[in-house]
């Protein structure tokens, strides 16, 4: 269909916006750009990547802990106990005193790994 094609061409230019934003530091650019690119892509495991990045520019480049914390979470919907995700949260969760949250997601850990050495601290 005419929307498909229209859909590939606007994820080729949108990576293409994406390696030039990145190479020039542009972090506010880039953040819009892989929100939209999140948006159209078809592939779970690259919106999972591309949310990931988000994340981490979020908090660190651009000290908004609010966005990382839903971009975190939205990875989490589409890759649930995504381990880098459920770790960012963890320590966001705390710096931003979200404490039910935070006792939900070392719930959460504490069911993701089977190292009982790693899984008494989380209890």
């Amino acid at each position: 269909t005419a929307r498909g094609r229209e859909d590939d061409r606007d994820e080729i230019a949108l990576e293409s916006l994406d390696r030039l934003y990145l190479a020039e530091a542009d972090v506010q650019s880039l953040v819009g750009v892989l929100r939209r690119r999140i948006e159209v892509s078809a592939d779970p495991t690259l919106r999972v990547e591309l949310g990931l990045r988000l994340a981490s520019l979020s908090e660190d480049s651009l000290r908004q802990p609010e966005d990382a914390i839903a971009a975190d979470e939205r990875v989490l919907e589409e890759q649930p106990g995504q381990e880098h995700a459920v770790l960012a949260l963890s320590r966001l969760y705390e710096r931003q005193g979200m404490h039910a949250q935070l006792l939900e997601n070392l719930k959460l850990q504490a069911g993701l790994t089977t190292d009982p050495a790693r899984r008494v601290p989380l209890l």
